[in-house]
């Protein structure tokens, strides 16, 4: 897979969880996940949930919201997204 796509993913992921978690970029190291960040609760991942799919622009299926754990996790749905949705990570 392409490096520069990996590396916007991932960028992308973590400027969601920013903006749902109000963490910040030094707290997301790239571990990051829903067990090591105390302000990722059941509450917030609907936040994540949310933000994801307005970023996404579309209702993220139950496999998804249940994976979407984790800044590794969310950077995989961002690049499979990205396949059929290539200016997602412009």
């Amino acid at each position: 897979m392409n490096g520069k796509r990996i590396t916007r993913a991932k960028d992308r992921a973590r400027h969601l969880l920013q903006n749902s978690l109000g963490v910040s970029a030094d707290g997301l190291v790239d571990g990051a996940s829903r067990d090591s960040l105390l302000e990722w609760t059941s509450l917030s991942h609907v936040y994540v949930i949310n933000e994801m799919e307005k970023t996404l622009d579309r209702k993220l299926d139950v496999d998804e919201i249940l994976s979407a754990t984790s800044l590794e996790n969310i950077t995989e749905i961002l690049l499979n997204e990205s396949t059929t949705s290539p200016s997602l990570l412009d």
